[in-house]
């Protein structure tokens, strides 16, 4: 149907034209034109065609979720500055210290620093139960997160942070997550979780429950470096998808939520993969032949056999 007789329909159903005598036959065919054009037009838009991948899908973040770690790291947080930690669990957190300065500066051997480390985290637990050491890590990570804030403010990384996070400023420095006016790309809650991730996995309780992260803590992990990925400024572009496939992957292996083959498809293409991207993208529709993504992963797909004819025939 031309666009002239739907905007003639839609003229005449404004102006409230009711046709009398013989054409009353064709009472209300301007409706009926418009409706036709109404619906030519969303068949058109729900109809494959070929559009190039570009953004990333991400996965969904609860916001619940988020205010619900934010409002324990701050309670737990105050209650130890409030009460003192027994001795063992205050020996974790030196450990932690020993293991990151070690690992930093190489004076010490960061082996035997994390070896202690995972010794003093079984003992503290053992002796004091979980609470105590959830109460260490929320004290540590908001020492952190203090530190960063004097960095960003112009002062040196110095000791606190070295101890506190190893090499994280050099590895922010190297992957693009410091902003022209020097202060960090990351969200406090980005900046927490991958705080907890780390300590998690030097103490050695990243398995354990309720150390080990939760679903919705590897979707804010994975989704910043989705779109930071590590070493991102000293990466080759085809390092850098690398990465991204990884992230991808890691975390589609966790959220059953997040298209994981869609996006996967959306990096092989960017690498100039186009015939496992085509794989990828019908692996999506296979898994998932309505819903959200499809009319997207069927467009990609598409592009992606445009650019592999011998594959498309």
């Amino acid at each position: 149907m031309g666009s002239r007789g739907c905007q003639a329909a839609t003229a005449l159903k404004r102006q409230g034209d009711k046709p009398t005598g013989a054409k009353s036959h064709f009472d209300g065919w301007q409706l009926g034109l418009l409706s036709l054009c109404m619906a030519g037009l969303a068949l058109a838009l729900a109809l494959p065609r070929r559009a190039e991948p570009s953004d990333l899908p991400v996965p969904k973040i609860d916001p619940a979720s988020v205010a619900d770690i934010l409002r324990d790291q701050t309670q737990r947080a105050q209650r130890v500055r409030e009460t003192p930690l027994p001795f063992e669990v205050r020996a974790v957190g030196e450990a932690l210290r020993a293991f990151s300065a070690a690992s930093f500066t190489l004076d010490d051997d960061p082996a035997e620093a994390g070896g202690a480390l995972a010794r003093a985290a079984a003992r503290a637990l053992d002796l004091h139960g979980k609470d105590a050491l959830l109460d260490l890590r929320a004290i540590q990570t908001e020492l952190f997160l203090k530190a960063l804030e004097r960095w960003e403010g112009g002062a040196p990384a110095g000791d606190e942070l070295t101890e506190l996070a190893g090499n994280f400023v050099e590895k922010a420095s190297q992957s693009g997550w410091v902003e022209t006016t020097g202060r960090l790309s990351l969200s406090v809650m980005e900046r927490i979780v991958l705080f907890r991730i780390r300590w998690g996995m030097l103490t050695g309780l990243d398995t354990t429950f309720p150390f080990k992260p939760s679903l919705n803590e590897w979707r804010v992990y994975y989704r910043f470096l989705l779109e930071h990925p590590e070493g991102g400024l000293i990466s080759t572009p085809a390092s850098r998808r690398a990465r991204q496939l990884k992230y991808a992957t890691a975390l589609g292996k966790l959220d059953r939520d997040f298209p994981m083959e869609l996006a996967n498809g959306v990096l092989l293409f960017q690498s100039g993969r186009y015939p496992e991207a085509m794989r990828a993208f019908q692996a999506h529709l296979t898994a998932h032949p309505t819903g959200r993504y499809t009319l997207r992963a069927r467009n990609f797909w598409l592009s992606a056999a445009s650019r592999a004819p011998a594959l498309s025939e």
